[in-house]
């Protein structure tokens, strides 16, 4: 997967965190951690890493993540 295929993604994380005081807050505690998206029975692995003021979504690559959840594409829709 490309990082433009995650972009759109991307756009719609930061707009939601940017019209909330909160989410900011939350994020800004976050600033350095990485979380990775492990989808079973697929290669796809994404990268979410907090950065100041917004979250950057990317493919993972052989940098370990802070937190690793893994689970099939239809348990990420519950």
């Amino acid at each position: 997967m490309t990082p433009e295929l995650l972009r759109p993604f991307e756009r719609i994380l930061n707009r939601n965190i940017s019209s909330s005081g909160r989410a900011r807050a939350l994020l800004a505690e976050l600033q350095g951690r990485s979380m990775e998206l492990r989808f079973a029975a697929t290669p796809l692995r994404v990268r979410l890493a907090a950065e100041s003021e917004a979250l950057t979504v990317r493919p993972a690559g052989d940098e370990p993540a802070d937190a690793v959840i893994e689970g099939t594409p239809l348990s990420f829709l519950r």
